[in-house]
C-alpha cells in the first residue's frame, strides 16, 4: 500500500466500519489512480479469483466471491471460534441451502490492511476449492478490480477517480448498468442469450454459467426432454426431492457488447427467489473486471482486447505482451463440443471442434491432450505424439498427457521411452492408480511378468474398490494365456462397477476366448451401448461373431471398427478371417497381410 494512503487508514477499521475507508470526500481520491492493496492471484485451473490473506495470523488461500452475499469459512480452520448469532439467515449455492453457524475470527489481514473481528458463515466441508471466502459483505465496501494479464487483484476507494477507473489500454469496453441488492450486495446485469433479454448475477464463485430451469422454460422453452439438453449428473432441488443438471450450447451470449460464441451453459434448479442467470467463471476468467459498487457499474474489456491495445500502443514490444486468456473462453466451450461430437461417434466433428481449440489458443495443454485421444481413437499415432509433446512441453507436471504418450511409445514398442514416462507420471503422483496400471501393461507387454504383476498389485492395493487395478491384472493374465483368471479379474470390474464399458469389454472378450460366447455376446452389447465408438469393444463383438459363425455381423462390427481406427491390427486380422471364410480370398490375404505390416506379432496374438 502506498505510503501516503497508510496515513489516511486507520489500522483499527473493522469490517463493518470498512466505510471509514471510503468515507474521505471525492476529491482526496480524485484522480489518483493508486491502488490500496495489491495481490496477487495464486495459480488454479479455473482462472477463479483467489489470493493468499492472513487469517488469525496463518496465511490462507480464500476466493473473492462476489456471488456470494456473506463470506464463509471451512470447518476444518473454524474450530475454537466463538460462536455467533447472526441475527440473518444464510443461503449457499444453486438450492439455497441454509446456513446456520457463524463465528467470529479474531482478525484478517489482506495486504497492509488488519481487519479484528470478522464474521463468517460456516460453510459445508469441502464445499469450496479454498478453506475460506471474501463475499459480497466485504467486496462490496470497495472497488475491485480483477486483470487477467497481469493476474492480480486490486482493491480501490470507492468512487476512484470520480468514476472515470477504466485506466487500462483496450480496444473494448462493456460498461453494464448494475442492480444491486442493497440488502446482500449482489451485482446483476442485463445480457443477451440468444436474442432473448436476461438478467444475471455476476458470480466469481462460480466456476461454470448457469441457467434455471425456469428461464429455459420461459425463454426457450426447453424441457428436459428437448433436443439438445444434456443430463450431466443429479441436482438436488430446494425441497430435496432428485432432480437432475443439463448442459447445452446456445449461439451467443452478449454481455455489454463483448460476446461469447457458441457458448456451453449448464441447466439447473435453482431456488425460488433466486437469479435467472449466474455468469461464473468460465466466461468471466478472461475478462478485465473492474466492481464499482458505489457506483452501481461494472466494467469489463476482454484481455484480447488489452492485449490489443498495448501491442497498438508499443509494437516493438508487442512480442513481450502475455497471451490472451480470453480465448479460453472459446476453447473450453470447443473442449465440450469435441466431448459432444465423440458421444454420437462424429469424429471428424470432435477433431475440427479441438482444432479451432488450438488455433484459438495454441498454449492450452489440455486442448492437446483432448485432440491426441482422438487421433489415438482413429489410430493416427504419429500425431497423437506430437500432440502430446506439445501438452508436455506448456505443463510438464501433466501427468495424463505423460500416460497417454506412455501408451503409445508401449503400442510403438519403444518400452524405453514408455517406461520413463510411465515413471515420471509415478514421480509427479505416487498415488495415481493410472499410473502404475500403464507402467504394468509396458512391463506385461515387453514379458517382464513380475515387474507387471507387482505394478498391478499395487494399483489395486491404492483404492481396491476401483476397477483400474483389476483391469490391468486381467490383461497380464490374458497375455501370459491364464484366461480364466483373466476373466475373474474383468468380472470382479464389472462387479465394482457394472457401467464400465472397459470392464464389460475385459469380460466379453476372454468370455470368448473360453467359449462362454452368449454370455460374451451379452457384455459385448452392454459395453457397445454405452461406449458405441469405441473400436476395441466393436472388435471385441465382431470376434464373439466370428466365433459363434455369425460372419456377416462379424463383418459389420470389423468395419464399424477400421472406420474408427483404419490401423487397428486386430479388425484387420480378424476381417481378413472373414473374407476368407465368406470366400473372398485375396481380400482376406490382403486384410492379413495389412495386418501383419502393422503388427508383426498380429498372427500368433490374434484371440489372446
Amino acid at each position: 500500500m502506498p505510503s501516503q494512503l497508510k496515513a489516511r487508514i486507520p489500522q483499527t477499521c473493522g469490517l463493518i466500519a470498512l466505510a471509514c475507508i471510503v468515507a474521505q470526500p471525492s476529491g482526496a481520491a480524485e484522480c489518483d489512480p493508486q491502488p490500496m492493496i495489491e495481490l496477487p492471484i495464486v495459480q488454479n485451473d479455473l482462472g477463479s479469483p483467489i489470493v493468499s490473506i492472513q487469517i488469525d495470523g496463518q496465511s490462507r488461500d480464500v476466493l473473492l466471491d462476489t456471488g456470494g452475499f456473506w463470506s464463509l469459512i471451512s470447518p476444518s480452520i473454524s474450530g475454537g471460534y466463538p460462536v455467533r448469532n447472526s441475527g440473518i439467515e444464510g443461503r449457499l449455492g444453486l438450492q439455497g441451502i441454509k446456513l446456520s453457524r457463524a463465528v467470529r475470527v479474531p482478525s484478517i489481514q489482506i495486504g497492509s490492511l488488519n481487519v479484528p473481528n470478522v464474521d463468517f458463515f460456516e460453510e459445508p466441508a469441502g464445499n469450496w476449492e479454498t478453506v475460506a471466502t471474501l463475499g459480497a459483505n466485504w467486496l462490496s465496501r470497495l472497488d475491485v478490480e480483477i486483470d487477467p494479464l497481469t493476474n492480480q487483484v486490486s482493491f480501490f476507494p470507492q468512487d476512484n477517480c470520480a468514476g472515470n477507473v477504466v485506466r487500462w489500454l483496450h480496444s473494448d469496453l462493456a460498461e453494464l448498468p448494475v442492480t444491486l441488492d442493497r440488502g446482500q450486495n449482489l451485482m446483476t446485469i442485463p445480457l443477451v442469450l440468444d436474442g432473448q433479454e436476461i438478467r444475471a448475477l455476476i458470480d466469481t464463485g462460480a466456476t461454470e454459467t448457469y441457467l434455471s430451469l425456469r428461464a429455459a422454460d420461459r425463454l426457450f422453452g426447453l424441457k428436459p426432454e428437448s433436443q439438445g439438453m444434456e443430463a450431466v449428473g443429479p441436482a438436488a432441488s430446494t425441497d430435496g426431492a432428485p432432480g437432475q443438471i443439463y448442459r447445452r450450447q446456445f449461439r451467443s451470449l452478449d454481455m455489454g457488447g463483448i460476446v461469447f460464441n457458441r457458448p456451453w451453459l449448464v441447466i439447473s434448479p435453482m431456488s425460488e427467489g433466486g437469479p435467472d442467470m449466474i455468469l461464473g467463471m468460465h466466461q468471466l476468467h478472461g475478462l478485465h473486471l473492474y466492481f464499482a459498487y458505489r457506483a452501481g457499474k461494472l466494467y469489463a474489456t476482454t484481455a484480447r482486447g488489452d492485449i490489443a491495445a498495448r501491442q497498438a500502443a508499443n509494437p516493438a514490444k508487442s512480442e513481450a505482451v502475455l497471451r490472451a486468456p480470453t480465448d479460453l473462453i472459446d476453447a473450453r466451450d470447443d473442449l465440450l463440443t469435441a466431448t459432444n461430437a465423440l458421444t454420437k461417434s462424429d469424429y471428424a466433428g470432435a477433431q475440427a471442434a479441438l482444432d479451432s481449440a488450438v488455433r484459438i489458443d495454441p498454449d492450452y495443454a489440455q486442448a492437446y491432450v483432448e485432440r491426441a485421444e482422438v487421433f489415438v481413437l482413429r489410430g493416427q499415432r504419429e500425431p497423437a505424439i506430437k500432440d502430446l509433446d506439445r501438452a508436455i512441453a506448456l505443463d510438464p507436471k501433466n501427468s495424463v498427457a505423460l500416460l497417454e504418450r506412455s501408451q503409445i511409445y508401449s503400442s510403438l514398442g519403444d518400452a524405453d521411452r514408455a517406461l520413463a514416462d510411465a515413471n515420471r507420471a509415478i514421480q509427479l503422483d505416487p498415488s495415481s492408480q493410472s499410473a502404475y496400471a500403464v507402467r504394468a501393461e509396458i512391463y506385461a507387454e515387453s514379458g517382464t511378468w513380475d515387474r507387471a504383476r507387482q505394478d498391478a498389485a499395487a494399483a489395486i492395493r491404492l483404492d481396491p474398490k476401483s476397477t483400474i487395478g483389476y483391469l490391468s491384472r486381467s490383461h497380464i493374465y490374458e497375455l501370459t494365456g491364464d484366461f480364466e483368471h483373466a476373466f475373474d479379474d474383468a468380472d470382479q470390474a464389472v462387479r465394482l462397477d457394472s457401467k464400465s464399458a472397459i470392464a464389460l469389454n475385459g469380460r466379453c472378450w476372454n468370455g470368448a476366448i473360453l467359449a462362454r460366447l452368449d454370455a460374451a455376446m451379452t457384455d459385448c452389447n452392454a459395453a457397445v451401448a454405452i461406449k458405441p465408438y469405441s473400436a476395441e469393444i466393436l472388435d471385441s463383438r465382431a470376434f464373439v461373431n466370428f466365433k459363434s459363425g455369425r460372419f456377416d455381423a462379424a463383418m459389420a462390427d470389423y468395419n464399424a471398427a477400421l472406420a474408427i481406427n483404419p490401423n487397428f491390427a486386430s479388425s484387420l486380422y480378424g476381417r481378413g478371417l472373414v473374407k476368407q471364410q465368406m470366400g473372398d480370398r485375396a481380400g482376406g490375404g490382403a486384410d492379413l497381410a495389412a495386418a501383419r505390416a502393422i503388427d508383426r506379432l498380429i498372427s500368433q496374438n490374434f484371440g489372446k
